[in-house]
């Protein structure tokens, strides 16, 4: 719709006569309405792209210079697969992957560049897979404990819990006529405290917001290890030397999840990652163990050395290398200089 504007009887001079307004026309900044972004969007974007490219061109320089000291220090590979978009270079030794196959003498090597939103993914999906790893485990744990139930009664065994819970419940004494039912019905309902100590670790104390950040869970591990220890041994003292199909499921999946729990802690735990590059190496040496290691050590060395010149840290910047550390040098006494 056009309100006229070159019409001094248009409603938009209703409050402002049209002779004002062509005075203060051109007044203000000569900037093109088309061209004005007062967001800085077209900015923004020019400087996520520059900031990408600059990654990118980054990783594949670090990817290079790793590939070239390889080369330099005799490490040589046959296998490499750089992913550009994911920002993820794979280097091995041998092509194959097949570990019965492969020789004794071998290195992986994974360089991998995380930015802060990948290590926030990684932290989220690190929660859930330790979360259900730790819910099967206590699943199995339940089970062998019904399968310990179901035994004592069979057999007719007594422990502990059954004794505490035969000598320590609260009974109201027998009362006969209806002032017993009467009793019943108004006797409050006692609810039990937590129980707080499972009695296989102690009780840890609270986290502080500092160790929220950089998780460990080193009690949770503690307590599924020691869990699944018990759980053996309850087993054990359930069957003894038989092995029926409930014993041999119940191992078999206790011996499945303890091997992928044990797998999962060997991985790299994202809260104790940084927005940067991470290198994770897998060696495996039996003959030439020593100059394996020694190798691969000169290859860290140099590549660590190369990527992080470019960065100095302020603090070793302004402390003088050559300042002495020596006492008798820091010792400042005035003497008599005689000529």
């Amino acid at each position: 719709m056009d309100d006229e504007s070159g019409n001094e009887q248009s409603r938009r001079y209703q409050f402002i006569a049209k002779r004002f307004m062509d005075r203060v026309t051109g007044l203000q900044a000569e900037i093109d309405p088309d061209e004005y972004d007062p967001l800085n969007v077209r900015e923004n974007i020019k400087r996520i792209i520059d900031n990408e490219n600059i990654r990118n061109r980054g990783f594949n320089t670090s990817v290079n210079n790793l590939t070239s000291i390889l080369d330099t220090s005799k490490m040589g590979y046959q296998h490499i697969e750089n992913f550009k978009n994911a920002r993820e270079a794979i280097i091995r030794e041998y092509e194959d992957t097949n570990i019965m196959a492969l020789p004794d003498e071998r290195y992986t090597i994974r360089l991998t560049y995380f930015d802060d939103e990948q290590i926030r993914a990684m932290r989220n999906a690190y929660d859930l897979q330790f979360d259900e790893l730790r819910k099967e485990i206590m699943k199995v744990v339940d089970v062998v404990e019904v399968l310990y139930n179901d035994n004592k009664k069979a057999k007719g065994i007594q422990d502990y819990e059954d004794i505490a819970n035969h000598y320590l419940r609260k009974d109201q004494p027998k009362q006969k006529g209806w002032f017993s039912a009467r009793a019943e019905e108004e006797a409050p309902a006692v609810e039990e405290a937590p129980k707080l100590w499972n009695e296989i670790v102690f009780i840890p104390p609270r986290s502080t917001e500092v160790e929220e950040m950089n998780k460990t869970n080193i009690h949770i591990v503690e307590e599924l290890r020691k869990r699944t220890v018990k759980t053996r041994k309850t087993l054990q003292s359930i069957f003894g030397n038989q092995h029926p199909t409930e014993r041999t499921i119940v191992e078999q999946r206790l011996h499945f999840l303890e091997r992928k729990f044990e797998e999962f802690e060997a991985n790299v735990n994202p809260y104790h990652v940084l927005p940067g590059l991470v290198l994770e190496i897998d060696i495996t040496s039996v003959k030439r163990k020593k100059t394996t290691m020694m190798a691969m050590a000169n290859v860290l060395n140099e590549f660590l050395y190369s990527v992080s010149k470019g960065f100095h840290d302020t603090a070793f910047a302004q402390f003088s290398c050559c300042r002495s550390t020596v006492w008798i040098d820091l010792v400042q006494t005035f003497e008599q200089v005689t000529d």
